[in-house]
């Protein structure tokens, strides 16, 4: 059964989290041209499922042995991908002319960012 935007948001606001599915979901909406509500997003930032974060902070990682030769991340953004205490959260979508990316905010105790992913690149934008 395909889920509602409605049923997504109830979802994230009961659990406080939200599947990369649920993202995707979202997203294959967006790019078909269907208008989305999606301040409680903005807003609330649910956290990705501690499986899916532990993933995505693997993923960013690698490129963060990388760093030099791409200069992806600065000195601070190092430091919460080096964290052993972080947690990853959905934000909304970055609309690029490629379509609509996913936003996470990635926090440690030593601060956040906020990333999209184009490309299988992580980009921050704050």
């Amino acid at each position: 059964m395909k889920r509602t935007v409605e049923h997504i948001i109830d979802d994230a606001k009961r659990n406080g989290t939200i599947s990369e599915n649920d993202i995707l979901q979202l997203k294959v909406m967006l790019d078909g041209g269907i208008e989305l509500d999606l301040d409680f997003f903005r807003i609330s930032q649910p956290a990705i499922p501690t499986e899916q974060a532990a993933k995505l902070m693997a993923w960013l990682c690698e490129h963060e042995k990388n760093n030099l030769v791409n200069d992806i991340f600065s000195v601070d953004e190092t430091a919460v991908v080096r964290s052993a205490t972080y947690s990853i959260h959905f934000c909304g979508f970055y609309n690029k002319y490629t379509g609509n990316m996913p936003i996470f905010k990635a926090e440690s105790p030593h601060g956040h960012f906020i990333f999209f992913i184009e490309d299988d690149k992580p980009f921050v934008i704050a």
